[in-house]
Order: C-alpha cells, then sequence, then structure tokens
C-alpha cells in the first residue's frame, strides 16, 4: 500500500515504463533466459571468479571469515579504480594477496589489514580507501566478522547490510554499499552459502546507468535530479526482479546485476566468448565441489538477444 505522493509517482513511472516497447522485450528475453545461463553469470563474476584461490589459500588455514572480510572491503573500495577494465582490479587484488601466502603462514585480520593497506595506498584516491579500510577493521562490525561463524553471518545478513552503511555513515541503497553487500554475498556463495534471501538494491554505478538510459530514456529525463534518477533506476530493476519472480524463475538482483554487468560486455570476451565456446577461467575447486561448467547456449539464445537490445537501443 502506497501511503505518499513520492510511492505514488514511483509507482506511475514504473507502470509507465512497463508498456514501453523496449521493456516489454527486455522482460521477455529475461523470461526465456535457461538457469544454466543465471548460473553461469554468477561464475564469470570477477569477485566469484578470481576469489576462488583466495578461498582455498584462507581455508587452508582455517580462515574462511577473512575472505568474507575480503570481499566486503574489496567491494567497498571498488570506485575510481586505475584499472581500466573492473576485472583487472580483482584480478590484481586477489594476486596480492595470494602472493602474500609465500611469505606468512599466520592469517589474521591484522595481516589482512596490512596486505590491504599495501594494496590501496597505490590505488586510485589512496586516503579515501585506506580510510575506509581503517573505519571497518576499528569498527564492532569486525568484531562479529571474527566471532561468528559464516553460518551466523549468512543468517544476519539483512542486519550485517545495514551495519556496513551506519558504519561508514552511508545510506544502504549507496553504490558502494549496495556492492559490498553483493561481493559478500558471493563471497558467502563460495563458502557453501545460498544468496541471502533480502533483495538488495542494484548498484547504480555508470555502467548500469547508461544501460537504463537506453531502455527508459524519456522517462529519465523527466524526473529531473541525478539522485532521483538514480532513485529511479533502482526501482526499475527491483520491479524487473519481482515480474520475473512472480513468473516463477529463482533469482537475485545479484544474479540480475550480474548478468547485466557480463552481457554490456565489460567482462573479458563476453557474450561472444560463451557462444565460441570460452571456458570460465580455470581457479582450485572450493568446498571439493565440481567446477562450474554449464551448457553453451546456442546462437540465437536469449542471451544473445539481450546482449543485441541493449547495445542497440539508443537514448535520444
Amino acid at each position: 500500500m502506497h501511503t505518499g505522493h513520492a510511492d505514488t509517482t514511483l509507482e506511475t513511472i514504473i507502470q509507465e515504463a512497463f508498456h514501453s516497447h523496449r521493456v516489454r522485450r527486455l522482460l521477455t528475453i529475461l523470461s526465456d533466459m535457461p538457469a544454466t545461463v543465471w548460473a553461469r553469470a554468477i561464475v564469470q563474476a570477477p569477485e566469484y571468479q578470481y576469489f576462488k584461490p583466495v578461498l582455498i589459500t584462507l581455508s587452508a588455514h582455517n580462515a574462511p571469515n577473512l575472505l568474507l572480510i575480503t570481499e566486503l572491503i574489496a567491494g567497498l573500495n571498488a570506485f575510481q579504480l586505475k584499472y581500466p577494465p573492473e576485472t583487472k582490479y580483482w584480478q590484481a587484488l586477489a594476486q596480492h594477496i595470494l602472493n602474500q601466502q609465500k611469505m606468512t603462514n599466520n592469517w589474521t585480520p591484522s595481516t589482512l589489514y596490512q596486505i590491504f593497506y599495501t594494496f590501496y595506498q597505490h590505488e586510485r584516491i589512496p586516503t579515501i580507501k585506506l580510510a575506509r579500510l581503517h573505519k571497518v577493521f576499528h569498527s564492532p562490525l569486525m568484531d562479529i566478522f571474527l566471532r561468528w561463524t559464516p553460518e551466523q553471518i549468512h543468517a544476519q545478513f539483512a542486519w550485517i547490510y545495514q551495519q556496513v552503511g551506519r558504519t561508514l555513515n552511508q545510506p544502504s541503497t549507496a553504490k558502494t554499499i549496495a556492492f559490498a553487500a553483493k561481493t559478500l554475498a558471493i563471497g558467502l556463495r563460495l563458502c557453501g552459502y545460498p544468496f541471502p534471501e533480502m533483495d538488495l538494491p542494484i548498484p547504480v554505478d555508470n555502467r548500469i546507468e547508461r544501460l537504463t538510459r537506453r531502455l527508459i530514456p524519456e522517462l529519465l529525463q523527466r524526473v529531473g535530479s541525478h539522485r532521483k534518477q538514480v532513485t529511479i533506476i533502482q526501482v526499475f530493476w527491483q520491479a524487473v526482479l519481482s515480474w520475473l519472480r512472480e513468473r516463477g524463475l529463482g533469482v537475485t538482483m545479484i544474479h540480475l546485476d550480474s548478468l547485466l554487468w557480463w552481457v554490456w560486455g565489460a567482462f573479458g570476451a563476453g557474450v561472444q566468448g560463451v557462444r565460441a565456446g570460452a571456458q570460465v577461467r580455470p581457479c582450485p575447486n572450493s568446498l571439493n565441489t565440481s567446477p562450474e561448467r554449464t551448457p553453451n547456449p546456442p546462437p540465437h539464445s536469449s542471451l544473445h538477444r539481450l546482449q543485441h537490445l541493449l547495445r542497440t537501443e539508443k537514448h535520444p
């Protein structure tokens, strides 16, 4: 039930968006997407792919919680990157962590803090990123990560997500807070837990913003300020996710964001790589699971149609 004018306006805008020919095409394509493709989108995510070996290293030292801390910090500081493709950030950070295993057998929070410090001091805007690192490592949130089991962290994910925002004095819908929640959830997935049931907002970075402008340009232009546009974008994709779930698709915003990121072409060979039979970069398996391999979609699959839609629709 909507109680305010702002809610009514949002609802009206989303209803109008769903009558758009472009959005109807999007919904049809997404509803036709095979489960194997949704699963493959997660495996292709750099925060999953490159951090699998990190899990192996930390699990060998009985420190899986440090992986969750690593995913959280990496997500919080994944902005203003000096690497052209975002994937190189994840690859470089994972390699930086793995290189330390040759120098230490004592994986502690203090060790991890120093590893992060030596990485972020050479990144862009290091002062801000090191301040974020310090805030998290010297907050009650860190005590929780160290005391609780991964199972407890998974069970209290929604509460922890809110605490991350409070720790950094930012709303939970802020881009890096929402993205850090996604990377933490992927860390839990690497540890063998399903994605949390709560609905996360989509992290609105330049990629998601540009992509959404190709779908509903007139509606975004109408709302005026950029802050309001970001709100519309998050509400729009939440409505898309709800529409898919109403039709029986068991996907989360993490699946949807990962799929959009992959198809947009920011990751490696992208869709063409999948169609050509490219496999995910080999990583050591975690928790004795078999390698994640899914059948390659046919040339005219819903995956290819989605790429075509998002790359050919131009905003005025």
